[in-house]
């Protein structure tokens, strides 16, 4: 792919560029023939696309003010890796393996300002701030995706999606019918049923409820533990069965319809009870209540109806009533000990 620079770029070393690109050239490297965003260069981003939210409407609205302000003044630019960087010419880079890291908002909004506006293409005087890095090796990609995401709001849980695992689980679940969300909205954006897409936090709340048997902080604070290392890698690196990942996600969506059917629950009390349930339907089916991955990878999930999931969850509601039946129950550590002691009956 080749980019046209608006001006001659900064250039330390001939491999890595700073530039000012003119905004119809950057909108004429982001869409394919067809006038479609290349999607592939986004890949590596960590969240999709966000729609009218402040920051996209603000930078809506930079777009289509007709002022002296240049964008790249009002605007924090783009992040560009790849393995090869070249110049053509003094203005003009052949770019190999583009990956648009950092200003994936930016880029989505000036994709839809000149899609809804091509005549303006024409006039366009305007530029955008590019960087352009051809990174040393993995870890150092790694380290600026985590850089340049990390000087916005973006939780560093949330960074943890470009690890490759988390890649992998979205690859095996999208071969059986599920969707993980690994890039915030992108199924949502791609027309998924909501019934079909399984966030990142929903699969680690799930994790965290049956193998570390706290779904407490499963309610309260899953990027807590998502943000520990130690935590992290008992759920993601020792266990990289992708068919544990694939069971524990369907096994999640099961209960949490059923649990979501309770009309006699209000929003609250069904999030509060939810991972609760999860945690009691399978140490009831598998009697016992330190659960592993081999213990889900054996299980027989269609053996779990939606009438022992009802019967469940009314005594998990019936205890959390008992003992107050507000979130401070539910996040609190001692409730997990009322469901063991429930199960011991």
């Amino acid at each position: 792919m080749n980019l046209k620079f608006a001006d001659i770029p900064i250039s330390p070393n001939q491999k890595n560029y700073i530039a000012l690109v003119d905004l119809k050239s950057y909108f004429n490297f982001i869409v394919n023939d067809e006038g479609d965003v290349r999607k592939s260069f986004f890949d590596s981003n960590v969240r999709d696309y966000q729609g009218k939210n402040n920051v996209n409407s603000s930078i809506s609205e930079t777009l289509h003010r007709a002022d002296d302000n240049d964008f790249w003044w009002l605007n924090n630019g783009v992040t560009v890796l790849a393995s090869e960087a070249t110049l053509v010419n003094n203005r003009e880079l052949q770019i190999v393996n583009p990956e648009i890291v950092n200003g994936l908002q930016t880029s989505m909004e000036i994709y839809n300002y000149f899609s809804e506006n091509r005549e303006a293409l024409e006039s366009e005087k305007r530029s955008i701030l590019l960087r352009i890095i051809v990174p040393d090796n993995e870890e150092s990609r790694d380290q600026i995706i985590f850089a340049t995401n990390n000087q916005t709001n973006i939780p560093k849980a949330t960074l943890r999606v470009t690890d490759p695992i988390h890649l992998q689980i979205e690859m095996y679940f999208k071969s059986r019918g599920l969707f993980y969300d690994r890039r915030k909205n992108y199924y949502k954006n791609q027309g998924r049923k909501p019934a079909e897409i399984v966030g990142v936090s929903f699969l680690a709340q799930c994790l965290i409820t049956i193998f570390l048997k706290k779904p407490d902080y499963a309610r309260a604070r899953p990027s807590t533990l998502l943000n520990d290392e130690k935590t992290y890698n008992e759920l993601y690196e020792k266990n990289n069965d992708l068919e544990v990942f694939y069971r524990v996600a369907l096994l999640g969506k099961k209960i949490q319809r059923n649990v979501r059917s309770g009309s006699d629950y209000s929003s609250a009390e069904k999030s509060d009870i939810l991972y609760y349930v999860l945690y009691a339907v399978i140490a009831d089916v598998l009697g016992k209540k330190n659960i592993t991955p081999a213990d889900i990878k054996n299980l027989d999930i269609d053996s779990i109806t939606d009438t022992l999931i009802e019967d469940i969850r009314n005594r998990v509601y019936e205890i959390y009533k008992q003992h107050g039946g507000n979130g401070r129950v539910a996040k609190s550590a001692e409730f997990i000990q009322y469901i063991d002691n429930m199960l011991d009956e």
